[in-house]
């Protein structure tokens, strides 16, 4: 059966019949539908869901809460979408989750105040490429997350590398494992002093022609 989502809590009905099977299921795939919005406590009964992709939907808004219950969440796939902004900790409470993929939005965060990804501490990969971040990354962009490997900022419009937003989060964790950062594609033109040659924390992949 196929069906065209536009609402999700008016999919349940279709997708499981009661609550406890809806929470046996791991992986729940929503891409390329037509979903505009996220509400507070929309996946609450999905308790064991551990890969949920919204890939290519019409998502301009999470609201706050909606995370609520995916606690063993561990993939979570939001790129081709139409967010504006991500409000701080706005991911709170997904514990588990090791992989964001949340490129080609139209959001940016610039503000020193802005904290989107506090409390991820077990993300290893996360994909921001094809995003407006405005010349420039807020220095607590990403502040605490400490066990990331890989950071993808490919075509986002950045013109300036500042030590705030990369060597201050970065140097701060194993300095065995440096962080792959893949910044090609970007109409760099400042860089802070010194911010390409610190390889024991962090490893640019750039293109700065």
């Amino acid at each position: 059966m196929f069906i065209i989502v536009k609402d999700i809590s008016k999919m349940l009905p279709f997708l499981t019949p009661t609550k406890n099977s809806i929470s046996q299921i791991t992986t729940l795939n929503l891409s390329q539908n037509l979903i505009k919005s996220i509400k507070a406590n929309e996946f609450f009964e999905f308790r064991n869901l551990q890969k949920l992709i919204l890939f290519k939907n019409e998502i301009t808004r999470l609201q706050k809460d909606w995370s609520k219950g995916l606690s063993q969440l561990k993939l979570l796939d939001l790129s081709n979408n139409r967010l504006s902004s991500l409000p701080n900790e706005i991911f709170k409470g997904l514990n588990s989750l090791q992989d964001l993929r949340i490129s080609n939005n139209k959001f940016h965060f610039t503000d020193k105040a802005n904290t989107p990804f506090l409390g991820l501490n077990q993300l290893k990969n996360l994909e921001l490429a094809e995003n407006n971040f405005l010349n420039s990354i807020g220095p607590n962009s990403f502040k605490n997350l400490k066990s990331l490997q890989n950071l993808w900022l490919i075509n986002s419009n950045i013109t300036v590398l500042s030590i705030e937003a990369f060597k201050v989060p970065f140097c701060s964790l194993d300095p065995s494992s440096p962080v792959i950062i893949k910044i090609a594609d970007n109409p760099i033109v400042k860089t802070a002093t010194g911010i390409l040659k610190n390889t024991t924390c962090y490893s640019f992949i750039l293109d700065l022609n």
